[in-house]
């Protein structure tokens, strides 16, 4: 609402109800918005103020003397909410959409860990196998990670030779 007034105790004139006193105003919000003026003094041209729960700006400038010869200010008052509701309402759809692609990249990591793990928990299993002198044939690890496609080829050849091997020497020597 836009108003215009000489002091706090003095008339006031308003877009919507003409000429008024300040102290009959059923706008409390300018009576605040006025309290919080002249409560920093006239220092700051805007201020911020609550009312009912409900957040406000006040912009306060001199009436221009041309028109009124006297001392009067105008002043606009608007709730925070039409200033930065759209941003609140923007603010809270980007941190849902954050949220859903912080979840998807963990349940992507997720995978994807488990998909390079879970080979090489088969191999640690295979090399575990060979310390106990396990030597079958088990099925071969497929994997496109380069590093334990050749553990898995190497650990397979181990395996060979070891089986080939225990046919000259005896398990209960080696085991000893």
């Amino acid at each position: 609402s836009a108003s215009a007034y000489k002091n706090m105790k003095d008339i006031t004139a308003n877009t919507e109800n003409g000429l008024f006193k300040i102290e009959q105003s059923k706008y409390d919000h300018l009576k605040k918005a006025l309290e919080s003026y002249e409560q920093n003094k006239g220092k700051e041209n805007v201020v911020f103020f609550t009312h009912e729960q409900k957040n406000y700006v006040a912009s306060f400038h001199d009436f221009p003397r041309i028109f009124s010869g006297s001392n009067w200010k105008t002043v606009v008052i608007a709730p925070m909410e039409d200033f930065i509701g759209k941003i609140s309402e923007s603010k809270n759809r980007i941190l849902l959409f954050s949220l859903f692609v912080v979840l998807l990249a963990m349940v992507l990591s997720f995978k994807l860990a488990q998909r390079i793990a879970k080979p090489i928990v088969f191999l640690a299993n295979e090399a575990k196998n060979i310390k106990d002198l396990v030597l079958t044939e088990t099925e071969k690890v497929e994997s496109n990670i380069t590093e334990i496609h050749n553990l898995a080829d190497n650990i397979a050849s181990l395996k060979n030779s070891m089986r080939a091997f225990s046919y000259y020497i005896p398990r209960r020597l080696v085991q000893k």
